[in-house]
């Protein structure tokens, strides 16, 4: 039987034959081709037509705003990146879409969750609570260069935040590459609450 990643492979070729997109040039990956990756000029074809340019839920334009860094890779059809921005971003959009990631993370994370007031990617807090400060990562930006948990949502009226890494094909959770020195821990000048542990189940 093939392994998940060779099955995802051969999925996202067929995909991009059946897309009809503007171009069957393979992208590049360690200087060889490979016919799951695109030309990095045509990375948007990746996402799902409702968040990319144009749309009313542009991710190209949040990036621009808000000063992300997109992933280098984002032109694979295998990205990670991508498959957490296709799946979560969209939610942010309207407030029916917030209503129901409210419920499925109410049921799946924690009951605690009553509200999900915000959805953001390659979240980074400011302040005493920023990656610079709390994990010792100088110079890095939102995508680039610190840690940046992929999809944040955002709870309770701001009260919560759940932190969440995606990954789609990957064999495996990988090291932070950004943290270079040890930073003191500083005291917190807010109190704070966490949710209640996730169960899991059998």
């Amino acid at each position: 039987m093939n392994t998940f990643d060779e099955q995802v492979c051969e999925h996202q070729v067929q995909w991009r034959h059946a897309a009809g997109l503007p171009t069957n040039e393979h992208g590049l990956y360690n200087g060889e081709p490979y016919p799951w990756i695109l030309p990095p000029q045509f990375w948007e074809y990746g996402l799902w037509p409702g968040i990319r340019s144009g749309s009313e839920c542009s991710l190209p334009n949040y990036l621009r705003d808000e000063r992300i860094q997109r992933h280098t890779g984002s032109n694979n059809l295998k990205s990670s990146w991508v498959a957490c921005a296709n799946l979560y971003f969209p939610f942010r959009h309207s407030q029916a879409g917030l209503e129901l990631l409210a419920g499925f993370l109410q049921r799946h994370v924690s009951s605690a969750v009553q509200t999900v007031d915000a959805v953001e990617l390659e979240y980074a807090e400011l302040g005493d609570c920023a990656p610079s400060q709390l994990l010792g990562e100088a110079g890095g930006s939102r995508g680039s260069g610190q840690t940046s948990p992929d999809v944040a949502f955002l709870v309770n009226g701001g009260r919560g935040l759940i932190l969440t890494e995606s990954k789609y094909s990957e064999h495996s959770f990988y090291s932070c590459s950004a943290k270079t020195h040890a930073c003191p821990r500083r005291p917190s000048t807010k109190s704070s609450t966490s949710l209640p542990r996730p169960t899991t189940r059998a």
